[in-house]
């Protein structure tokens, strides 16, 4: 097998995976949210994470600065 081969079948199977993330994004965007319940935890796990990202940024931020 030659190496145009193999570029050949890695762009179709990157190509065929944005097509399936597309389609599965549609479908989480478009699916219930669910019961209120559901709703306040879902609230919860995303005010976590947005505060661990946050602080692994400033960790990054720090350690780019010593760096350079």
């Amino acid at each position: 097998m030659t190496a145009q081969y193999w570029v050949c079948f890695f762009l179709a199977v990157s190509a065929l995976s944005l097509v399936v993330a597309f389609f599965s994004a549609r479908q989480v965007i478009g699916a219930d949210q669910g019961i209120p319940e559901m709703q306040k935890i879902a609230g919860a796990i995303k005010e976590g994470a947005e505060a661990f990202l946050k602080r692994q940024y400033k960790t990054v931020a720090v350690l780019l600065g010593l760096l350079l």
